[in-house]
């Protein structure tokens, strides 16, 4: 099952099935729920990674097909549960990283359309296969249409054509890319040690702008600055940068 690790300045997400290409099935879903609820209380930035040469094989087949032949309400319980897990990832205040260290297939690549950002190895791809079983990518496709846009969307909805590493940094699916597993994590590594100058409640309160930004009015954004100079992490990151200090939080 799931796994929530603190590692200090952030957490770490496991998915908790590598013998089964980390496909999740409703115990897997319902453990990631419970991991993100638990991270939610005390947020800081989220690393979502699996073990194994897959990140994620998306739905696993054997439950999917037990789902489609019940009855309509349990059928569509099972898919709110995988899109509960989404929204939560999407919604999570704090920045959400993915760890893609191989192959995404179906739900698989809407976790990393959730995330905020995703890193990959070159030898990394995406696959968006459902219509190869008769289904379609209804819970995680707004999550990968707003990542990929409408139009390629159009097109990798309906082709289920793998989709390469550097393809997918090119639709914006992936951020950036790394020769090998070592230097993925030492460019998360990097990533994380910049993360910790800065003010954590300032990068919670810049993510929810990035997602409202397109909707507020001049006197919002002026609103929302003018509450961010006030707090005490404002004034105690001015405070450093001008007496040429590090921040109080970078040492905690």
């Amino acid at each position: 099952m799931a796994t929530l690790i603190s590692k200090g300045h952030y957490d770490e997400l496991w998915f908790g099935l590598a013998d089964r290409h980390n496909a999740f099935n409703d115990e897997e879903l319902a453990s990631l729920a419970n991991c993100l609820a638990t991270a939610k209380q005390q947020p800081k930035p989220l690393l979502m990674r699996s073990e194994g040469p897959t990140f994620c094989a998306g739905a696993d087949l054997h439950w999917m097909r037990a789902q489609g032949l019940g009855d309509t309400t349990s059928n569509y319980n099972d898919a709110k549960q995988l899109a509960d897990v989404l929204e939560a990832i999407d919604q999570y205040p704090a920045l959400v990283i993915a760890r893609v260290q191989g192959p995404a297939y179906g739900g698989g690549v809407g976790l990393m359309a959730c995330a905020d950002i995703a890193l990959a190895t070159e030898d990394s791809f995406a696959q968006l296969s459902e219509v190869k079983l008769g289904i379609i990518p209804a819970t995680i496709g707004p999550y990968v249409q707003r990542a990929i846009g409408a139009r390629h969307a159009r097109r990798y909805f309906v082709t289920a054509e793998r989709i390469s590493a550097e393809r997918a940094m090119a639709l914006g699916l992936i951020h950036e890319c790394f020769a090998d597993e070592h230097a993925l994590d030492e460019g998360i590594e990097r990533l994380i040690s910049m993360l910790m100058f800065n003010g954590p409640e300032a990068m919670i309160e810049a993510k929810s702008l990035a997602r409202d930004a397109h909707t507020l009015s001049p006197s919002q954004t002026a609103e929302r600055i003018a509450n961010r100079r006030a707090s005490e992490e404002a004034i105690a990151g001015i405070s450093a940068f001008l007496e040429r200090r590090s921040p109080p939080w970078s040492s905690q």
